[in-house]
């Protein structure tokens, strides 16, 4: 994969999933630890900047009404209405302090789907940059990790999906969505693997 069309995706790396206090944060706690997703994200932001590889942060974010989700949503999106998460400017919104934006990341706004394309501008930002290649790291790999891989492929990134660092609720689920992934949609390799593969 050559560096100037590859960009690695971060999808969902926010203090309600991955810190104390989070309103997610105990359903998905144990399988963060048990993965390592956010310090092996760590790794992977720190040394793909150093290479060149641009980074892209995904954070979902709400209103303080949450005027985006309708008050009978079911699913996620209605969970997390009802757990009064992900709202902006709050600082279980905001991103992981290990993955912190620098300066010459990109942050995309406005995400308040499952699948991080359907209401950003992210397609726009990526094809600007010219990326092909896209490594998907997140939470949770069910949901939002999953949903975006299907959205990148229909519009035509090759797909790649960085199992050590992705996370969600159970082991079980997150190797159903390797599997699926692997199947039909992209790539599954570890962070070292995407690195090692980069031209």
């Amino acid at each position: 994969m050559r560096v100037a069309s590859t960009a690695v995706l971060l999808v969902g790396f926010q203090n309600e999933f991955c810190s104390e206090g989070g309103a997610f944060h105990d359903i998905v706690k144990g399988e963060i630890e048990s993965s390592g997703a956010v310090k092996n994200a760590a790794d992977l932001v720190e040394q793909g900047r150093e290479r060149g590889v641009k980074i892209l942060h995904v954070p979902m974010q709400f209103s303080e009404n949450f005027r985006e989700i309708p008050p009978d949503r079911t699913g996620m999106l209605g969970d997390i209405r009802k757990a009064n998460a992900f709202v902006m400017g709050t600082d279980r919104a905001d991103i992981v302090e290990e993955l912190g934006p620098e300066p010459n990341d990109v942050v995309i706004s406005g995400k308040s789907t499952i699948a991080a394309f359907k209401s950003t501008n992210l397609d726009h930002v990526l094809r600007n940059f010219g990326i092909k290649n896209l490594a998907l790291a997140g939470l949770l790999t069910d949901v939002s990790v999953e949903s975006t891989a299907r959205a990148a492929y229909d519009l035509g990134y090759r797909v790649v999906l960085l199992r050590d660092c992705t996370a969600t609720r159970s082991k079980e689920a997150h190797l159903a969505s390797e599997r699926v992934i692997e199947s039909s949609f992209g790539r599954v390799m570890s962070h070292r693997e995407f690195l090692n593969n980069l031209e």
